[in-house]
């Protein structure tokens, strides 16, 4: 799944200058993110997956349909739009090592890791974050 954050930034930047081109680079994506869930789980277990995976890229496009209607992409927008690569491949990553077995949990890292309003060059406040992750790894799952 590498380059992901590349091709989001690329699609976020071209959305801002109201380039169409953003939807097929988008396109590729998401159909490498269905490739590799064909690839991983068995056929009759992959829907529910595809579902959320869809559900995401949908998010994406209509992100950026936004900043086409704006023209502008701020570090902010870029932050949130960069945050679906971890979210798309751990949401892969879990629902894979659950298919074969393994007592894994999905983790939104919003929830659990704060950080600055320094939208673009953020920094963890580690007295928010560290009890959080301590209160989220006390599960007796996985967690990615």
């Amino acid at each position: 799944m590498g380059g992901v954050t590349n091709k989001l930034i690329e699609v976020g930047n071209l959305a801002s200058k109201n380039d169409a081109t953003y939807l097929d680079i988008l396109k590729t994506v998401e159909e490498s993110h269905f490739t590799t869930i064909r690839a991983l789980i068995d056929v009759k277990e992959q829907s529910a997956l595809i579902a959320q995976i869809k559900g995401l890229f949908n998010e994406i496009e209509d992100l950026l349909k936004g900043i086409t209607y704006i023209k502008e992409l701020s570090n902010r927008t870029m932050d949130l739009l960069v945050s679906f690569g971890e979210r798309l491949s751990t949401t892969i990553v879990t629902y894979t090592l659950q298919s074969r077995g393994i007592n894994a949990e999905f983790v939104d890292a919003r929830d659990i890791i704060k950080t600055n309003n320094n939208f673009g060059f953020a920094e963890v406040d580690f007295d928010k974050t560290n009890p959080l992750i301590v209160s989220k790894l006390s599960s007796n799952k996985i967690v990615y």
